[in-house]
Parts: C-alpha cells; structure tokens; sequence
C-alpha cells in the first residue's frame, strides 16, 4: 500500500479523492487505514522532516498497517508555541523539533536525531551595511560583546544563545524576524545551513541588503527528534521501528543527502571561522550529534 502525503495548499480535495479511492479501489479499503497521523509544522523548511516521517511509516506497512498523513490547515501558520500546547492536548500528533529537557519531559520522544546534526550549524544572516563590522570578528568574545542576534523566542536554541551570554532580539512570529534584521533592530539572524539559501531566495525581493555573513558560523550539539503525545507509545515505537528499518537499509542516509547535499557544498567552511557554543539544555547523557554522513572533518575552535 503506498503512503499518502498531503500538502495544506491541496489537503481539501486532495482528502476526499484519496477516501474515495480507498472506497472504491479494488485492494484497498478504508479499513486498512489504521493510523493518521496530524501534523502542525507545514512550512517548507519542514519538508525533509515531512518526507522522513512518512519514510519512517512507509517501513513499517506490513507490521503496523496503513496511514494517512494530515497537515494543519488554516489561514495562516500555526506558531510553535500553540502547536505544541495543541500536542499536549492530543489535537496533533507529532511534532520534529530540537530537543531539551522540558520538552523531553512535556512529550514523548523517539531519540534518533533526524537531522543528524545539521541544525546545529548555523550561518548568519546579515544587513549587508553590517559586513565591514564582521569581517573585523577572530574569536566568540568578539562577537558576543559586540554584536546582537535575532531569533524566535518559541525555538529552543534560544536558551542556547543566552547560555553562551549572546544578546538576543526576540519575536514569536519567525516571519516578522526578518524585516526586524532589515531595519537594523539586531545585526543577525542565526540559520541552518539547509535553511539560508531557500530563505535568501523566497526574500531577496522584498528585503534586499539582507544577505550571507561569508566569515563566520556557529556551531552547537542540538539534536532533532521526533516527539509525540505522553499517551501515545504506540505511534513513538512505531516510528522508532521505520526509522531504524529505514536507517539499515540505507533509504534514511540517501534521503538525508538528497535533501542536504547542496547546501552542505555551499557552506565553504574551510574559509570560515566556526565558532563552538555549548548546549546546556540537553539531557543528561544525551550523545554528540553524529555528523558522519556529511561533516567527516570539522575543527570546531573554541572560544
């Protein structure tokens, strides 16, 4: 049976064609849809987590039976904050998020890092009037004592820049950060390197003199997991179990390096100064990423 993934621009009547195909198909019934699984991240930056998620249920077919994907829909896009509360109460299903120890102890886990590490490169997006001040940084003290960052006061990374003593801008809207860099009200935005370069291109109309900071990065172990509701186990094993199969068999690493690849060759990081912030968020006895499939040598500097 394949896997249906739906995307909120055509979740509606992509729906009710899919159930009434499932009705009248011969070979599948609505009945061999056992699990749906609700989803609140839809955002395109999501994508890969997207494709995972449903790899992970895609594995386990023969031993758990068929599902159904559905992604939030609404006018506009669900903040972090409301989508966990909506978790908590059992209106979602899973969420992918960094992980830290309220979260861990607020949700249920599948402690595999989806991401293997990648999230916790950062680069910097700056005003472009702000680049002579940058090209000026030679070690963290610099850039803490003289400079302020921006970032979502939902993500948990934040915790992260403030233990590192960096001064942070806040805003709960992750679009709204964006013009706030533009108008100077921090000097930069830290991001993923799988997120920069598809963000440069969706704003560079809009907001022009903002671009990629080409000297520095940061660096910090943040792993991304899959969390679920405290209740529901069976999903966690479940996606445990696909992601495990997924991983042996290979089909997790080649969809990683599918997605990843190209901005893992433009991050250029033998020319850039990386900069190691520590995690003080995480669980006890949580491992140092794995960086294997993409990062085989990379000299963090210390601050």
């Amino acid at each position: 049976m394949s896997k249906f993934l739906f995307y909120p621009q055509i979740f509606p009547l992509l729906f009710i064609i899919v159930l009434a195909g499932m009705m009248t198909c011969p070979g599948i019934t609505f009945a061999e849809v056992d699990t749906v699984v609700r989803y609140f991240q839809t955002d395109p930056r999501y994508d890969y987590r997207i494709k995972l998620l449903a790899l992970a249920l895609e594995k386990t077919l023969e031993t758990h039976g068929g599902y159904v994907l559905v992604p939030y829909k609404g006018d506009s896009e669900i903040t972090q904050a409301r989508g966990l509360y909506e978790l908590e109460k059992n209106n979602y299903d899973v969420a992918f998020l960094p992980s830290n120890i309220e979260r861990e102890k607020r949700f249920l886990p599948v402690k595999m890092d989806i991401m293997k590490g990648i999230i916790g490169l950062r680069l910097l997006l700056i005003h472009k009037d702000n680049a002579p001040r940058f090209e000026k940084v030679n070690n963290f003290k610099d850039l803490k004592d003289g400079f302020v960052a921006g970032f979502c006061d939902q993500w948990a990374d934040i915790d992260i820049l403030k233990a590192n003593g960096i001064r942070v801008v806040t805003s709960s809207v992750y679009t709204n950060l964006f013009p706030m860099l533009y108008y100077k009200r921090f000097d930069f935005f830290p991001r993923g390197i799988n997120e920069i370069g598809p963000e440069l291109s969706k704003i560079r109309d809009t907001f022009p003199a903002i671009d990629e900071e080409k000297k520095l990065a940061l660096y910090y172990p943040m792993p991304v997991y899959f969390f679920v509701n405290k209740n529901n186990a069976a999903l966690a094993n479940r996606i445990e179990e696909g992601l495990k199969k997924a991983e042996k068999e290979g089909a997790f690493k080649r969809l990683f390096l599918e997605e990843h690849s190209s901005a893992i060759k433009k991050v250029n990081l033998d020319n850039r100064m990386v900069l190691r912030l520590s995690n003080p968020d995480l669980s006890a006895g949580t491992p140092e990423p794995d960086t294997s499939w993409w990062l085989n040598d990379l000299l963090i500097k210390s601050k």
